[in-house]
């Protein structure tokens, strides 16, 4: 058989009797694929969840105000603009519309992207060069 594992792969391997396949639920789609297990493929990395402190509800204040900010320009541009003209205009309303739902969705997926992917921190062997940054962005002061 090429490519590919049967049902009863599957069903094995789910219950431990198959030794050289690996169950993997951290993919997509939402079933389980069965793939190689391999000592070289770390596992995925895991979402920690930090505890409720004032430093992460600080920290979801600005991705609460631009959902908001969002939500509202939708709110405007959609209900109170689109659907009045759609009732009298729908040749204009619809491509406005359809327009704009495009962008928003692509907004959106690059807008959580970066609101839920891991910034990753300062490098252990990093080091700032002062004199370097004052020479680039204050040329005329004197030291």
């Amino acid at each position: 058989r090429k490519g590919g594992h049967t049902r009863e792969d599957i069903q094995h391997a789910r219950r431990g009797s198959n030794a050289h396949l690996h169950v993997s639920k951290h993919h997509w789609p939402p079933f389980a694929l069965l793939t190689e297990k391999t000592d070289s493929v770390p596992n995925p990395p895991k979402m920690k969840l930090r505890p409720c402190s004032v430093p992460a509800f600080l920290s979801a204040c600005p991705v609460t105000i631009v959902v908001a900010i969002i939500g509202y320009t939708y709110y405007c541009f959609v209900v109170l603009l689109c659907l009045p003209l759609f009732a009298s205009q729908p040749y204009i309303a619809i491509p406005l519309l359809f327009i704009y739902h495009v962008l928003l969705l692509l907004e959106q997926c690059s807008y959580w992207r970066c609101v839920l992917e891991d910034p990753g921190g300062i490098p252990e062997d990093f080091t700032f060069d002062f004199e370097a940054y004052v020479h680039v962005f204050f040329p005329h002061e004197i030291m």
